[in-house]
């Protein structure tokens, strides 16, 4: 099978801005920002990946960290989880602060990539708007690379985006009373 798509060397154009979403209700949304993440430090892209909603050690957060010298990191969550349709004032400050941070970043001209983990659930789960990420969807410079992540996206939201992959479920071990495992899912 042939493949159609043509590759231009970056040297050769001008960097494009684009907006990208992993959503749904499968495994991998936060490995796939990761991913981006890692990708562009190794050609030292300037990035921060701003996480939502959570606060705790993972997997994930011991190698970003070890990686510091190449991007920042930062955690905007409680250890303890929010409550679905009854999220706590500090929970909504959390998040509101996490946008203010990544309006910022784009704003410093610092940073070639925003990365917001969870963001989507964030919205879901009432602690900002979807008019919230929109307005910072509209805000990105053009030559900004934007990163979001989490369940729940909204069609303004696809329309909004250049890329968006949803990541589906089929079948999850949790379904069958498995529980999180160190290594797996933190």
């Amino acid at each position: 099978m042939k493949n159609d798509i043509e590759y231009l060397d970056s040297s050769e154009t001008e960097q494009i801005g684009l907006v990208f979403i992993m959503s749904g209700d499968g495994k991998g949304k936060t490995a796939a920002a990761i991913g981006m993440a890692i990708r562009a430090s190794g050609w030292n892209i300037p990035l921060t990946f701003i996480q939502l909603m959570k606060k705790r050690t993972y997997g994930e957060i011991q190698i970003l960290e070890n990686l510091g010298d190449k991007f920042d990191f930062f955690q905007m969550g409680r250890e303890k989880h929010v409550v679905m349709g009854d999220p706590s004032q500090e929970d909504i400050d959390m998040a509101k602060r996490a946008m203010k941070m990544a309006r910022e970043s784009m704003e410093s001209r610092q940073f070639d990539m925003v990365i917001l983990d969870e963001v989507l659930t964030a919205m879901q789960y009432e602690l900002i708007t979807e008019e919230d990420i929109l307005d910072l969807i509209k805000a990105r410079p053009p030559y900004l690379h934007l990163v979001l992540t989490g369940r729940g996206v909204t069609p303004a939201l696809i329309d909004a985006a250049d890329c968006v992959t949803i990541m589906e479920k089929v079948k999850h071990h949790f379904d069958k009373g498995v529980p999180a495992q160190k290594g797996i899912e933190f």
